[in-house]
């Protein structure tokens, strides 16, 4: 029987409605209608992914999702909802493929395709990413936002020249583009013949204040002054963006103190160990964890020069897959943690290792550097069959210095207050040395001045823990046409450096609440 359009037409009308209003469970029976009288309607499928969001129920939010991600689909809006979708779910193979199956041939959007260029991109696909802003370029050559995009990505394959090229074409097509000013100023060199603090401060003049081009602008101003060892005019730019910041991001501090207590209330011990009675994978994990910036994409790029490694970049793989056990699409809480330590377990590392197959590109093991993943090791040993963790540690100042002067977006909340960040190190330091206690052995530390003083013995200590022969390849550090898609892309290609842990000293003056947060911890 052909589907009543009008039918259709109709239900679609009551549906948005209702979704507009959030009555979600009103819209959710409208859309149900229309996938009766049409199973394959890709945007009922989507927008019904989107209300079990809403929902908490994660199973059927992702399996609308996938449903949707099987069909062929024409406008716009949805093509990038359900790319968005894909990219809650970890689903980073299936958004491959979806972005990659030839259907977006036809698509005129250059803003949609820039969008879809970024999300592609965090799937792991850098190059196909540039593809796709290439053709957003081709399709429009005054988008200002598109220039900005492939400027990140050549940033990210280690192209310096090219990256800057486009971030200062963004610039001249849009003077008001401020994270354009904040891209350029990440990297270490740049064209002495623009004045950059100063067309910087022309933009600030201009920017609405506590917004985001003015902090953008702010941190952009703070790392082109720091470059020029004007360190009391950065520092100024430097606090007036982070105070803008934090006001923005929506960080709860106690509830962050409550998440880490939270883990050491589980019983380890009487947790069933998955990992162990599991059968046993091919390939394994290498979780890299830490405080962010403490070193791990070092870590990373050193141990990928070893012939049984792929680096596999960064992923939310291990929570996603948690919260798919407990059926949740909730954030990370301490209420979200008391519901996994209730919850049957057994399934996660099957799914883990299925959702990562394409990363493992054949090799003994893969690498997992999402420096957050230090909350989840109790997991990480109880559900992933012969996963590794190795936690860098970084002195405490030239951790949290570096972390204060890098832009987030919302996954560091924390960093933008002196003591905020001072009391998140010693939670992390505390949970880790609790780690230690329940799983003796099973995390290997290794300290960043080892990793950049005596990088072959300290590899050779990480190659006997993981069981794998060291192999001097493991020192060339070879970036080039990689992509390093994280705060650290422009550092790591310079090689090892061993002069990174004193930055913090020009400003030891106004970090005074941060030195006494860390005291304990030197």
């Amino acid at each position: 029987m052909t589907p009543d359009s009008n039918d259709i037409r109709r239900n679609w009308h009551l549906a948005e409605t209702a979704f507009k209003a959030k009555d979600w469970r009103r819209a959710q029976g409208f859309y149900q209608q229309i996938i009766s009288a049409d199973d394959k309607h890709v945007p009922s499928l989507i927008r019904l992914a989107s209300i079990h969001i809403q929902l908490d129920d994660f199973a059927a939010a992702r399996g609308f999702s996938l449903r949707a991600s099987e069909l062929p689909i024409g406008d716009v809006p949805s093509t990038l909802m359900l790319a968005r979708q894909l990219v809650i779910f970890s689903e980073k193979e299936r958004l491959r493929h979806y972005l990659n199956a030839g259907h977006l041939e036809t698509l005129a959007d250059s803003q949609a395709l820039a969008e879809l260029s970024v999300l592609l991109n965090s799937a792991g696909d850098v190059h196909g990413a540039i593809r796709l802003v290439d053709r957003a370029i081709a399709r429009d050559p005054a988008f200002a936002p598109a220039y900005y995009f492939r400027g990140n990505l050549k940033t990210f394959i280690g192209d310096d020249e090219g990256a800057q090229q486009d971030l200062n074409r963004c610039i001249g097509l849009k003077p008001s583009f401020a994270q354009a000013y904040w891209a350029l100023s990440n990297h270490r060199t740049r064209d002495t013949a623009i004045d950059a603090p100063g067309r910087i401060r022309k933009q600030l003049a201009l920017a609405k204040p506590g917004l985001k081009d003015e902090i953008y602008l702010s941190i952009a101003l703070h790392n082109e002054l720091h470059k020029a060892g004007d360190y009391d005019n950065a520092w100024i730019a430097l606090a007036y963006g982070n105070a803008a910041k934090r006001k923005q991001v929506p960080y709860r501090h106690q509830a962050t103190k409550a998440l880490f207590d939270s883990l050491k209330r589980i019983d380890w011990q009487a947790m069933p160990d998955h990992a162990r009675n599991a059968a046993a994978q091919p390939q394994a994990p290498i979780f890299i964890v830490g405080m962010h910036r403490s070193g791990t994409t070092l870590l990373e790029q050193m141990l990928a020069g070893h012939s049984d490694i792929v680096d596999g970049g960064e992923s939310a793989s291990l929570i996603t897959q948690l919260k798919r056990a407990a059926n949740t699409t909730r954030g990370l809480d301490a209420a979200l943690i008391d519901r996994l330590a209730a919850t049957d377990l057994g399934q996660v590392g099957g799914w883990y290792a299925a959702n990562n197959a394409w990363r493992q590109d054949g090799n003994r093991y893969f690498t997992e550097k999402l420096p957050s993943n230090f909350q989840f090791i109790g997991f990480i040993l109880k559900t992933i069959p012969g996963a590794r963790v190795i936690n860098l540690v970084r002195d405490p100042m030239s951790t949290c210095f570096s972390n204060l002067r890098n832009l987030f977006n919302f996954e560091c909340g924390y960093s933008y207050d002196q003591a905020e960040l001072g009391d998140y190190f010693g939670w992390y330091r505390g949970l880790m040395d609790f780690w230690h206690a329940e799983f003796p052995g099973a995390v290997c530390d290794v300290r960043y001045d080892d990793l950049v003083s005596d990088p072959a013995a300290a590899m050779q200590r990480v190659c006997a823990y993981l069981d794998i022969d060291y192999q001097p390849a493991m020192m060339a550090l070879a970036t080039k046409g990689k992509s390093v898609a994280t705060a650290s892309t422009v550092s790591v290609r310079e090689g090892i450096q061993t002069d990174r842990n004193q930055q913090w000293m020009h400003y030891r003056a106004h970090l005074q609440p941060l030195i006494e947060r860390l005291a304990p911890f030197k």
